[in-house]
């Protein structure tokens, strides 16, 4: 038993869609650990995949070394959301405290899911079902109309969230989502 038993469970969406909401409620259920909007694809996976074909950037692997490659980012991606585990779990215990997880918290390998709410994990669909095949993906659908409206007239301070800042930016990211689900 350890880390790899933990089964992701992606939910994604545009923005403004009740992610948000639907991490706080499965968050609830002792089976699941919500980690919050993590950017572990983007920095341990998405690197290693390519953008036009959805496939490993090193395409002269055989099927063994691909299966091997695979798992080394299926681990990657465990160990850094395995680490926001024990980060939080220590954050809140006592900070005088010398082990890595306070009594009565569970180790994070006794959990059955693992919550990444990164709602712009969308553009990432194709690659999460190849590197993690058993992962869940819940994808929040609201209006587009409501969506391109609730983002227009919300004051983001984050620089990634340079689409919603007029309706021409909004129009093309909205495009960009709907052709990428529909894969």
């Amino acid at each position: 038993e350890g880390r790899d038993t933990v089964i992701p469970l992606f939910i994604l969406g545009l923005e403004r869609t009740g992610s948000s909401l639907l991490e706080q409620m499965l968050s609830q259920h002792g089976d699941i650990y919500a980690a919050g909007e993590t950017h572990h694809f983007d920095n341990k996976v998405a690197p290693d995949v390519n953008c036009i074909d959805h496939s490993l950037l090193n395409c002269s692997m055989s099927f063994s070394n691909e299966a091997l490659y695979l798992d080394r980012l299926r681990q990657s991606y465990l160990e850094a959301m395995e680490d926001t585990y024990l980060k939080q779990q220590h954050k809140h215990s006592n900070p005088n405290g010398t082990s890595p997880i306070p009594n009565g918290a569970k180790p994070f390998y006794k959990f059955k899911y693992v919550v990444d709410k990164l709602p712009q994990n969308w553009r990432h669909i194709p690659y999460i079902r190849m590197v993690f095949p058993c992962a869940k993906i819940i994808l929040c659908v609201r209006s587009l109309l409501d969506v391109a409206v609730s983002n227009l007239f919300t004051d983001y301070k984050l620089p990634f969230m340079y689409w919603t800042h007029s309706l021409e930016t909004i129009a093309y990211h909205l495009r960009e989502y709907q052709d990428t689900i529909s894969l």
